[in-house]
C-alpha cells in the first residue's frame, strides 16, 4: 500500500500547532548572511561580483532579502549584466524605498516587486501580469501562452509572424529565468505555471489603482 505524506512550510510554528494539527515538526534554519552571499553570487554570475566596488553593496542587498531564497535568486536573476556602480547603489536604494503595494510580508514583497520592475520592458511585464488572469495553478502549454499574448496583442510584428513567435518564447525563458514562471513537466510535455508568490504580486498590482503608474512605469 501507498503512503502519501503532505508537507507544507511555514513562518509561524504555532499555525502548525494550532491550526494544522501536524503529526511532525521539522524546524529549518535560514541562510548564514555569508551562505546567502554565495548564492547570490551563483545566481548573478562570478564575473560581476569580481568588481571589488559592488561586493560590499551586494552584501547588503542579500541582508535586505532577509535570507528568503527566491528572493535570492530573483534578485541575482535582476544584477546578473548589471556592471555599474551607480545602478548598484540606486538598486539598494529601491530595495530600501518602501512599497505601495499592500497584502504580502514586505521583505518579500519588496524583492519580487524589485524584479518586476526590472523586468527588460513594457511588454514583458504587460505578458507577466497577463499570466495572473489565469485560474490559480493553471498550467500553460507555452505554445498557447504565446497565442494568448499574440491575440492579446501583448506582442506583434505586422510584418513577421515568426518574429512574434519568436519573442514569445524570448520573453518565456526571461519570465522563467526569473522563476516568475516554473516550468514543469506533465505527461513527458513541458507546462508553465505563474510562480504562486508572483501571482499574488500580480494581484496585488492589478487591485491597487496604480493604472497612471503603470503607464509611467512602462514609458
Amino acid at each position: 500500500m501507498n503512503q502519501f505524506f503532505n508537507m507544507t512550510t511555514l513562518k509561524v510554528k504555532s499555525v502548525c500547532d494550532d491550526n494544522m494539527h501536524t503529526h511532525k515538526n521539522i524546524r529549518v534554519e535560514i541562510l548564514s548572511l555569508d551562505e546567502a552571499c554565495e548564492f547570490f553570487a551563483s545566481r548573478t554570475g562570478s564575473e560581476v561580483l569580481t568588481i571589488e566596488i559592488h561586493r560590499p553593496i551586494a552584501r547588503e542587498m542579500v541582508y535586505e532579502c532577509g535570507s528568503i531564497p527566491i528572493a535570492i535568486i530573483t534578485l541575482g536573476h535582476a544584477m546578473r549584466h548589471v556592471d555599474n556602480k551607480t545602478a548598484w547603489r540606486k538598486a539598494l536604494h529601491d530595495l530600501r524605498t518602501p512599497s505601495l503595494i499592500q497584502g504580502m510580508e514586505i521583505e518579500l514583497l519588496k524583492i519580487l516587486g524589485f524584479n518586476y520592475h526590472h523586468l527588460k520592458n513594457c511588454t514583458v511585464k504587460s505578458c507577466f501580469m497577463y499570466c495572473a488572469f489565469s485560474p490559480d495553478n493553471y498550467l500553460f502549454k507555452p505554445e498557447e501562452l504565446i497565442r494568448f499574448w499574440m491575440a492579446e496583442s501583448l506582442i506583434q510584428d505586422e510584418e513577421d509572424l515568426l518574429k512574434e513567435i519568436d519573442e514569445g518564447f524570448n520573453i518565456i525563458r526571461e519570465l522563467t529565468d526569473a522563476r516568475m514562471l516554473e516550468v514543469l513537466v506533465e505527461s513527458g510535455e513541458e507546462r508553465l505555471k505563474m510562480h504562486d508568490l508572483f501571482r499574488e504580486l500580480a494581484i496585488s498590482l492589478l487591485r491597487s489603482d496604480l493604472a497612471s503608474w503603470l503607464k509611467l512605469d512602462c514609458a
